[in-house]
């Protein structure tokens, strides 16, 4: 098995932000997405806890949770498999 990566668009909607493609990895055991503090600086998310996160390497950090949604539609290549898109 190979490193997978996929370009998702963000923007926040509470702002109405221009959406940005952003280049990410995929990891298909991952319970949350992990943006850049770079990115989320960018769009200004609202930051609502800390949370400790875990990651694949084993280390752990404290991190911010922001709030986000998440838009599914239909992905023309795999009919059956829908497609995301973070906002």
């Amino acid at each position: 098995m190979g490193i997978t990566y996929t370009t998702l668009k963000i923007r926040n909607f509470l702002t109405d932000s221009e959406i940005v493609d952003l280049e990410a990895k995929v990891d298909t055991g991952a319970t949350m997405l992990v943006l850049p503090e770079s990115t989320a600086a960018q769009f200004n998310f609202p930051k609502i806890r800390k949370q400790i996160v875990k990651y694949a390497n084993e280390e752990t950090a404290e991190r911010d949770i922001i709030v986000g949604g998440l838009q599914i539609y239909p992905n023309p290549r795999s009919p059956n498999m829908p497609m995301a898109e973070i906002e």
